[in-house]
């Protein structure tokens, strides 16, 4: 019969469900700077979010090593939350629970983020005269512009 170790597992997660929060919180900061339209805000939130999608890739992997040191291989957490019983299995369905809420919460940031990112582009590319509009990289919804650059006067020289 296999043995878990559940105790141990269930207190990273719940150290995991924390640095979750923490991550909403930053996605709520970055929502506040778009908003804020302060462009040294927006550009410390953008370095603080790339920092903290490193340190949540790197949690991720310490996760899926703590299930594994803890004996639940490759499972998803509906299927260990089956194995459990008593106080740990309702304390799994509770870390269960606020991870997938803290995940959501997070994807609804970030989904809001980039709806205002996409709406400023738009107006942008609405208050820019014609020609300036016509050859900039990217189109007012992020996507890449299919419009070539103008050539250089000193490409069309002979020499």
């Amino acid at each position: 019969m296999q043995t878990y170790d559940a105790k141990s597992y269930l207190e990273f997660l719940e150290g995991y469900i924390s640095f979750l929060g923490e991550v909403a919180g930053a996605q709520e900061e970055k929502l506040e700077a778009l908003l804020s339209h302060d462009v040294e805000v927006m550009e410390q939130s953008v370095a603080k979010q790339q920092a903290t999608d490193l340190e949540m890739r790197q949690y991720e992997q310490r996760r899926v090593q703590a299930q594994k040191e803890a004996g639940f291989g490759e499972l998803q957490m509906s299927a260990i939350i089956e194995l459990l019983d008593g106080a740990d299995k309702t304390r799994m369905r509770g870390c269960y629970d606020r991870i997938r809420q803290r995940v959501e919460q997070i994807r609804f940031l970030n989904d809001e983020a980039m709806r205002l990112v996409e709406l400023d582009l738009r107006m942008i590319d609405q208050t820019l005269p014609l020609d300036q509009r016509e050859y900039k990289g990217y189109t007012g919804t992020g996507q890449q512009s299919v419009t070539p650059a103008p050539k250089s006067a000193i490409f069309d020289s002979k020499i």
